[in-house]
């Protein structure tokens, strides 16, 4: 069902034209990884102090960061806390 939602959400915002079948693919990664680097400062950049090898590095998945930017994006009049990391 997670699958299924950010195929949708990919899809509609990435104009990515996923086939909506709830399979992580290598297709849906690479959607995955268009996102990340379009919002790089908020998904990708904070994790460089972890160990990310920098801002530019998209890694597929779909954890905390990337998750709030789609919330984010989805619902912006949640106001949900950035995550704490890593």
């Amino acid at each position: 069902v997670d699958v299924v939602r950010l195929q949708l959400f990919l899809n509609e915002g990435m104009d990515a034209k996923l086939p909506v079948n709830g399979v992580y693919d290598v297709a849906a990664k690479a959607v995955v990884d268009q996102f990340q680097l379009k919002y790089k400062d908020d998904v990708l950049a904070p994790w460089v102090p972890f160990g990310l090898l920098s801002k530019d590095t998209p890694t597929g998945y779909v954890y905390k960061t990337t998750k709030h930017m789609i919330n984010k994006i989805n619902c912006p009049t949640l106001n949900a806390p950035f995550p704490q990391l890593p």
